[in-house]
């Protein structure tokens, strides 16, 4: 297995505040993406997209300034998809970012020891006869969450590779919350999403290894595509 990745450095148009900054970047894409009518077609889809990006760097918790160069990263499965957005990018008029440059590499599969989230990422509950409501510590168990995590990359694998597996796969061995506070980013304002960063430990059998590297290669969890879930990943000692 391999993923993709681009890395955009970018001048920035207008200012930016990091709970606007997912959504913002991905206006950018969406519009990207109706570039093409394949790419179009894909983006209507209700389906899993196998696409995430990061957010723009260097962090700036106090919000991003217009005219500063920043660089952000795009992750999918597909190398036809990461080509034709490698162009696109280039021809797309925004109000956000001037693309100053794309540069696409592959990343091929590597031992995985854990997985970090750098953006954070969200889970969508919805209890019987109750609104769907975000996982945060205090409404929801972590095992709740890794069953969310671990059900997520199985149909995320399942969609790329073609390959059904047993129901009872898990590739979690341990996760650990590392933000203290809720991280709440405006969606769709006045919407909010409530999102977490984690820590996860990644079992180190072969399935285990191909999951942990999926999510890698397009997020964990769900809303991907607004650049949610994006994650690094500790290698196993000796690696």
């Amino acid at each position: 297995m391999q993923f993709w990745e681009l890395t955009i450095p970018v001048i920035l148009k207008r200012d930016l505040s990091l709970k606007d900054m997912n959504e913002q970047l991905s206006k950018v894409i969406n519009k990207t993406l109706l570039l093409d009518e394949r790419l179009k077609e894909f983006h209507a889809l209700n389906t899993f997209k196998l696409y995430v990006f990061s957010g723009l760097y260097p962090i700036n918790k106090e919000g991003y300034k217009k005219g500063n160069m920043y660089s952000f990263k795009f992750r999918c499965m597909d190398r036809t998809f990461a080509l034709k957005i490698k162009n696109l990018l280039k021809m797309v008029e925004n109000d956000l970012i001037q693309v100053i440059a794309v540069e696409l590499e592959s990343n091929a599969h590597k031992p995985i020891q854990a997985l970090y989230t750098l953006t954070p990422s969200v889970a969508v509950f919805t209890p019987e006869n109750k609104k769907p409501r975000h996982w945060t510590k205090e409404d929801f168990s972590l095992d709740e969450l890794r069953i969310r995590i671990h059900v997520n990359a199985k149909k995320k694998y399942e969609l790329w590779t073609g390959e059904e597996l047993e129901a009872d796969v898990d590739f979690v061995e341990r996760i650990e919350q590392i933000n203290q506070k809720v991280i709440v980013l405006n969606y769709k304002k006045p919407g909010k999403l409530l999102t977490n960063k984690f820590r996860i430990q990644v079992k180190q059998d072969s399935l285990s290894q191909k999951l942990a590297f999926m999510v890698m290669g397009s997020g964990l969890l769900e809303k991907n595509s607004l650049g949610l879930g994006f994650c690094t990943y500790g290698r196993q000692r000796g690696e």
